[in-house]
């Protein structure tokens, strides 16, 4: 495998919201993207990207799921979300 440059690789356990968002003390923007998978798994699941709105500590850009090669946009309900940014 290949080092990128000026890349640092970290690892840590926890929740993923939360770790993200203390996580955001070290950068000035944090990007994520969103799953899309609807209401009833976001209820059953949660969402990360929708915690880290009100708890990250720097930007957030959260970028929605891509539609997929094998269908257009309007087959894939999050194709349609719009990419939603917090500063």
């Amino acid at each position: 495998m290949k080092e990128l440059p000026d890349v640092e690789g970290r690892a840590v356990y926890g929740l993923a919201g939360e770790e993200l968002a203390a996580f955001g003390d070290a950068v000035d923007l944090l990007i994520v993207g969103s799953r899309g998978y609807g209401p009833v798994k976001r209820l059953v699941l949660g969402s990360t990207s929708e915690y880290l709105q009100r708890h990250a500590r720097c930007s957030l850009l959260v970028l929605p799921r891509a539609a997929t090669s094998e269908g257009s946009a309007s087959e894939h309900p999050a194709a349609e979300e719009s990419v939603y940014a917090r500063s």
